[in-house]
């Protein structure tokens, strides 16, 4: 237990797990809008993503922990993946709960080579090629030296946030005026996580080799629940 309360990066992780259950919970809870089934199913994601980079850090092994980052881009793909749909469905306005096929396979794809991939990389390499302690302390967070797969995966989930983003966009152009602000708040929000991401990525804000974009999915959450709850009780 003092281990755990000692690793702050695995304790924030935890939390935010805790925090993005409530959000899907009461997004559960909801009338019924427009991709109400992929907003909780990215919440849901997004809650697996935190944990699996928590537990990355609680693991003490090396091994153990390429093993769990291996694992944790499941839910990676899936987050980005529903989130896609949601703004889909959001911006459609219908209330289907139709998978496109396109997305379907694409998913369908990415998640199952990469849970193969992902459990066999000691053989191929395909996902990493190796890791590194960042500290002489047991445990310490590793980075990565990245096989051809894991380049894959990031074009495929940028693609998948970029698509999300202007499917928001697409909303911004065809609303009316006075739901125009609803759709700019969701566009604003969705640029969170890049921001995070670049944080990481330039080294302007990582703590502890920690790359916050989980956690900024909490925020997305937040901030989207809020603004559709907004929208739909004033339209109830």
């Amino acid at each position: 237990m003092s281990d755990l309360l000692a690793n702050q990066p695995a304790l924030l992780l935890l939390l935010s797990t805790l925090c993005i259950g409530v959000v899907a919970m009461m997004a559960q809870s909801l009338p019924p809008f427009p991709g109400h089934g992929a907003f909780v199913a990215m919440l849901v994601a997004a809650a697996l993503w935190t944990a699996g980079v928590a537990f990355e850090y609680l693991e003490i092994s090396i091994a153990g922990k390429m093993h769990v980052a291996a694992l944790t881009w499941i839910a990676i793909i899936l987050t980005p993946g529903f989130w896609a749909l949601f703004s889909w469905h959001y911006v459609s306005g219908g209330l289907s709960r139709m998978f496109p096929l396109p997305w379907l396979i694409g998913q369908g794809a990415m998640v199952t080579l990469t849970l193969a991939i992902g459990l066999t990389t000691d053989l191929h390499h395909l996902l990493y090629k190796g890791a590194t302690p960042l500290g002489d302390e047991l445990g310490a967070p590793l980075a990565y030296s990245h096989g051809p797969w894991y380049w894959v995966m990031v074009v495929y989930t940028y693609g998948l946030m970029i698509a999300a983003l202007g499917g928001m966009i697409v909303g911004i152009r065809r609303s009316s005026a006075a739901m125009r602000r609803h759709y700019i708040g969701l566009a604003l929000t969705a640029g969170l996580p890049w921001l995070a991401n670049f944080g990481y990525v330039s080294g302007l804000f990582a703590p502890s080799g920690l790359d916050t974009a989980p956690i900024s999915f909490l925020f997305v959450g937040l901030f989207f629940y809020l603004l559709i709850r907004r929208r739909y009780g004033q339209e109830s």
